[in-house]
């Protein structure tokens, strides 16, 4: 399954789309979920360092907020999602990890320097990024529910199976 999601989370980064639209939180959820947290810890970060080999390295605190932020995906699933897969649980996953990858990423961004270290460089930079955590979250709603709810499917048809079987 970690090789899965690891290579899943590359495609979603490598191919063309929107700003932040990929499944990398998503995956690291799923993983958090479903894995013990010392290998869903792997499955953001190697999918980010093998598309940040293709598409380009950036400055290391952007990197470094980036990094942090989806290492959170994880730690949330491990210790909100696992062993209480709902659809409310996994919703506020989703919400908390979007918020998570938001705050720290754009302090990576804002320590740059780019926006000056003042509290109006400080705001700036996060009103500046607003447009970007819309499409992370909607990316998250996606590939949060296609894995999720792949699984809960998978399980339930899997569970009829061995009834209807039982009962043959």
């Amino acid at each position: 399954m970690q090789i899965f999601l690891i290579v899943f989370a590359v495609i979603t980064r490598l191919v063309p789309h929107a700003w932040n639209f990929t499944a990398v939180g998503s995956v690291g959820l799923f993983a958090g979920a479903n894995l013990s947290l010392r290998k869903a810890l792997i499955v953001p970060l190697v999918p980010l360092l093998i598309s940040d080999m293709m598409i380009g390295f950036y400055s290391w605190q952007s990197m470094l907020g980036v990094y942090l932020g989806f290492l959170m995906a994880p730690v949330i699933g491990h210790y909100l999602i696992k062993g209480r897969e709902k659809v409310i649980t996994v919703a506020g996953g989703v919400g908390l990890n979007t918020l998570a990858f938001f705050i720290l990423s754009n302090l990576g961004v804002f320590a740059t320097g780019s926006y000056g270290f003042t509290l109006e460089g400080f705001v700036s930079c996060y009103v500046m990024a607003l447009p970007f955590v819309s499409a992370a979250f909607v990316g998250d709603v996606v590939f949060a529910t296609a894995l999720f709810g792949g699984k809960a499917l998978f399980l339930h048809m899997q569970k009829r199976q061995a009834e209807n079987a039982q009962a043959a």
